[in-house]
């Protein structure tokens, strides 16, 4: 086993400084070391010296812990850290070094650096002449070999708390600013938890985020007794606000892109309630039916025939094949046919409207002189006796369809009104328009 001396007067350790006040500002990255060195005839040693010192886990030196003179890195007792250090004790043999003056000292880790280890030769001697200097001087009988390293004064005033310190990096402690309040230099960029509560005691009634700015602080604010969020200034949102509640407000909704709203929409205290699918054809608009219940429906339509129409021999009137619109329940609608018919004086033409069960009509027809025509009130009714002259005359159909409860279709109906082998014709390109007004 490695021979060691024996220390005999009194080891000190401590930080370098002497004692340490609360108002200190820096501390300083040494330690001081004090001992005093005696020979095995306990006479003081006076000569040149050289001192090895390292930091180690354990108190126990054993002889793996050194190789050759060096000590051995790879032992995992090892703390990290050894420096070397001359010195020439005093006439009472008394040595006085800094530790961390040749090799800096590392951020003290008690689980890492518990122990100082101590070791001597004469400064003319090899590395393999280094002797163990043992706190208890007992020549190696215990497993007490190391000195234990303790807190100082300067603990009072540490500028690392467990190995952490000041600033806004990773592991970096928080300060506070003079008026308490955290400062935004000292603040780090955000959180890696993925939760985090405001008001965890559940102690106030609100709960309030305040944002300081230079027209005045804005907050947002939980209203316990609301259940609600509340800002105080504008909101603008770049991407998707979606909710399964009521969005109410008493300032201005302004969407820039696309809104997506499902069920009902109240506006002014009156409450909608959409269809849910798109109207079937273009030119369809919303419309309620008095009670909030939105609709899709067409307030204009318009119809033509794309191909002539001929009856013969036939006075019981037919539907057209192209003058027709649709109509929903509870609706008005009025309408206007140009047509153009070619039909002989012998023949003439006779015509109707017909709508839905429960629905009222007022229908006229004419030629576009005014000489021949008729007018009935009521829906399916027969206008007689309308002349033709044997060439295209324009004809005009006219008036006004009150649906009831029941939707369907308003329809032109027409014939001759003397039956006959003679062609009676409704021209291509003959129109109808109608517009729904309630």
């Amino acid at each position: 086993m490695k021979c060691k001396h024996i220390l005999t007067a009194a080891l000190f350790l401590s930080l370098l400084g002497g004692t340490a006040t609360a108002h200190a500002s820096t501390v300083p990255h040494s330690l001081l070391y004090e001992g005093r060195i005696l020979d095995a005839s306990r006479r003081p040693i006076t000569t040149s010296l050289i001192l090895r010192f390292s930091l180690w886990k354990d108190a126990d030196w054993t002889a793996g812990d050194t190789a050759s003179g060096s000590i051995n890195i790879a032992s995992p007792m090892y703390g990290g850290w050894s420096e070397v250090q001359a010195a020439t004790p005093t006439t009472n043999g008394i040595v006085n070094v800094q530790l961390g003056s040749t090799t800096a000292l590392p951020q003290i880790d008690f689980n890492q650096h518990k122990y100082l280890q101590v070791e001597i030769k004469s400064a003319a001697q090899p590395d393999a002449a280094f002797q163990l200097l043992d706190p208890t001087g007992d020549a190696g009988t215990d497993t007490v070999d190391r000195t234990s390293i303790g807190s100082v004064a300067y603990a009072l005033n540490a500028e690392t708390l467990q190995n952490r310190s000041p600033g806004t990096k990773s592991g970096s402690i928080l300060l506070l600013g003079s008026d308490g309040k955290v400062e935004i230099a000292r603040m780090g960029s955000g959180t890696n938890l993925p939760n985090f509560t405001i008001n965890a005691d559940q102690a106030e009634t609100d709960t309030v985020l305040t944002f300081g700015n230079q027209a005045g602080p804005e907050t947002l604010k939980f209203n316990n007794t609301a259940k609600r969020f509340e800002l105080s200034k504008d909101l603008l949102v770049s991407g998707n606000i979606g909710t399964t509640g009521n969005i109410s407000g008493s300032g201005t909704l302004k969407v820039n892109g696309a809104a997506t709203l499902g069920g009902t929409v109240k506006l002014n205290g009156v409450a909608y309630t959409f269809p849910t699918a798109d109207g079937t054809a273009s030119g369809r608009f919303l419309a309620t039916n008095g009670a909030g219940q939105l609709t899709w429906t067409q307030p204009f339509t318009f119809a033509r025939k794309t191909n002539d129409e001929t009856v013969t021999n036939s006075t019981a009137l037919q539907n057209d094949n192209h003058l027709f619109f649709a109509v929903g329940a509870n609706q008005t609608w009025i309408f206007e046919m140009h047509l153009v018919g070619n039909s002989s004086t012998s023949r003439d033409f006779r015509f109707a409207v017909v709508a839905p069960e429960d629905s009222t009509c007022l229908t006229s027809v004419s030629d576009a002189n005014g000489s021949t025509g008729g007018s009935v009130i009521s829906c399916g009714a027969e206008i007689t006796k309308i002349a033709g002259t044997g060439e295209d005359t324009p004809y005009i159909v006219h008036g006004l369809v009150s649906t009831g409860s029941t939707p369907g279709t308003v329809q032109l109906q027409w014939a001759q009104n003397s039956s006959g082998s003679a062609e009676s014709i409704l021209r291509t390109n003959s129109f109808l328009s109608a517009e729904r007004v309630q």
